[in-house]
């Protein structure tokens, strides 16, 4: 097969996840499975969501540094990394 063939699209990615939640609703449809049933047994893990926004980087000295991508920006001195 050409490479181009084995590479995944996005509708093909679509279609894969559409597949597998039609698996697992199937499967819980079979087993008769709430999805209360499966948060009480622990099978998904909430994140908490942080109480406080990041803390901005500083660097040693104590003066903020702003990155965007590659580029440094130190503020206050006029120096910049790009």
């Amino acid at each position: 097969m050409p490479p181009a063939l084995l590479q995944n699209s996005d509708t093909q990615l679509l279609r894969e996840r559409a597949e597998t939640i039609l698996w697992i609703k199937t499967q819980m449809a079979h087993y008769r499975l709430h999805l209360a049933d499966l948060q009480n047994a622990g099978c998904f893990f909430l994140k908490e969501r942080p109480l406080s926004m990041p803390q901005p980087v500083r660097f040693a000295s104590g003066m903020p540094m702003a990155t965007r991508g590659t580029a440094t920006v130190i503020y206050r001195t006029g120096y910049s990394e790009l």
